[in-house]
Parts: structure tokens; C-alpha cells; sequence
């Protein structure tokens, strides 16, 4: 039984360096989504944290509570 051709070969080739780069594309891309979603955490996290802040600050000079 012969072997495969050269042109399979080349083939089979291309098809792998095609797989490779669109999987280091997507990671890439993975990657780069990973990093958006915790920066959006963080500045959820820091707006929350301002408000708060503001809420408390808000509670306490309140004449509610200066009583």
C-alpha cells in the first residue's frame, strides 16, 4: 500500500497550521473577554462602594439622626 502523496501531506499541513492559528486566535480572544469582564467587576465593585458611601454619609448628617 503506497504511501500518501505529496499533496496530502501538504494538505494535511495546511489544515493543521490553520487549525493552530484559529486557536491561538480564539484564545487570544478568550483571553482578551476574560480581561474585560474583571475590569467590569472592578468598576461594578468601585461604584458600588461609592454608593455606599454615599448612603452612609447620607444616613449621617441626616436630621433623622441628629435627634
Amino acid at each position: 500500500m503506497p504511501g500518501p502523496t505529496t499533496h496530502e501531506l501538504l494538505s494535511s499541513y495546511h489544515r493543521s497550521l490553520l487549525a493552530k492559528v484559529q486557536l491561538q486566535e480564539f484564545q487570544s480572544w478568550g483571553g482578551g473577554m476574560t480581561d474585560r469582564f474583571r475590569q467590569t467587576i472592578v468598576e461594578h465593585q468601585e461604584l458600588e462602594n461609592r454608593y455606599v458611601a454615599s448612603m452612609i454619609e447620607s444616613r449621617a448628617t441626616s436630621p433623622e439622626n441628629k435627634g
